[in-house]
């Protein structure tokens, strides 16, 4: 999941619709490298003014100033420069038009948060490796899950999984992971 906090001053984000432009720019950066929409989570936390320094002094209403924080936890870049560089630039090329071409100062970073550390409703995401989330869906109370061994759905009231078989993959046991009977 990659979480995205654009913490900003009253009036630099004032309608829905600029938000929502907004985290549709960032949600594409993701499902355009394959994972669900719903992994993207993009929250604005708006500020008085009076509330945002730099430099020990109050940003000039002028020149507003929006701070931009990712958590990613889903996938990692990890030491590959290159892949850095790249997101980086294709991030800030998504921001921009919301941010500095409106005359607003600004700055991004990225954390990356260990997988283990993650949950979703109580359900550990499995490994990216593990489910082609280009099938992931949710919705309703629903996650489900398309994988060559079957579907495996999880409710509200449990895990359930359906399908050929059970199996392991890079260590997962399938049916641990969405069939409480089995663990």
């Amino acid at each position: 999941m990659p979480l995205w906090l654009v913490f900003h001053p009253e009036g630099t984000f004032p309608t829905p619709e600029a938000k929502q432009t907004l985290a549709a720019a960032l949600t594409s950066y993701y499902t355009s490298a394959g994972l669900p929409a719903f992994y993207v989570i993009v929250n604005f936390i708006t500020l008085p003014a009076t509330n945002i320094f730099i430099g020990g002094q109050n940003a000039p209403p002028e020149r507003p100033f929006i701070r931009f924080m990712a958590d990613h936890i889903a996938v990692h870049f990890g030491d590959d420069q290159a892949r850095k560089e790249r997101a980086t630039t294709r991030l800030e090329e998504l921001i921009k038009p919301h941010v500095a071409d409106k005359g607003y100062d600004w700055e991004f970073s990225i954390d990356e948060t260990p997988r283990e550390l993650w949950k979703i409703n109580g359900f550990t995401p499995p490994p990216c490796k593990f489910y082609s989330f280009s099938v992931m869906k949710k919705g309703r109370g629903w996650l489900t899950v398309f994988t060559g061994q079957g579907r495996a759905r999880r409710r509200r009231s449990g895990l359930t999984i359906t399908g050929r078989r059970s199996g392991s993959v890079e260590g997962v046991d399938v049916r641990s992971q969405f069939d409480p009977q089995y663990e």
